[in-house]
């Protein structure tokens, strides 16, 4: 599966600044609603809020052989919508909009389900380092070295790739990717087979 990580930057001093604690709620649950609605638009399973971002995963069997480029898709659009979401309540917050928004970050390897019943996550080392490279800087998507050779694999130049270096929390510093699309770059991607099978369009 294909992880994608989004983090908003300097989420304790956006809550700390806040006009009041409902205000913050209001906020968060909003954009929380969109960041679900645009996973869920790009193919994508909705894992978890975390408090400041959510979680998310692309598996083959769902998301089809464009996993990967959906994700990256998907970050763009989450990036946006804080953007959005942000412009909408910034009255109410005491903080220079230049310090925050949406870092995030994506990982692709082999995972596993776990959780019970209605309950349903993944665990392995890529949401492990999709959830660190969400550190990147507000605006940003880094993808780790594993999930770059998986895109220079596919017939894809919809993005530019510049590598980089990030300091992982625990570890010395690794080289990860920062993933920017090309200007007036237009996605054609190949919808899952299941979506063909069952879309009534």
């Amino acid at each position: 599966a294909v992880i994608l990580s989004v983090d908003i930057r300097r989420s304790t001093e956006l809550m700390l600044r806040a006009k009041s604690p409902q205000f913050y709620a209001e906020f968060i649950n909003e954009l929380n609603t969109k960041l679900i609605d645009a996973v869920k638009e790009n193919f994508g399973i909705y894992d978890k809020f975390t408090g400041d971002g959510l979680l998310a995963f692309f598996p083959d069997f769902y998301s089809g052989k464009d996993a990967l480029i959906y994700a990256l898709a998907c970050a763009d659009e989450c990036k946006g919508i804080f953007n959005l979401v942000f412009t909408k309540y910034q009255d109410g917050f005491n903080i220079d909009r230049k310090i925050t928004g949406l870092g995030a970050g994506i990982d692709c390897g082999s995972v596993y389900k776990a959780g019970v019943e209605t309950e349903y996550t993944v665990v392995g080392s890529p949401v492990v380092y999709a959830c660190r490279l969400s550190c990147a800087p507000a605006g940003s998507t880094y993808i780790t070295v594993r999930a770059q050779n998986k895109l220079s694999s596919m017939d894809c130049n919809y993005f530019d790739s510049q590598p980089t270096k990030v300091a992982i929390k625990h570890e010395a510093t690794a080289y990860a990717f920062s993933i920017t699309r090309k200007p007036n770059a237009r996605l054609h991607l190949t919808e899952p087979d299941w979506y063909n099978s069952t879309s009534t369009k």
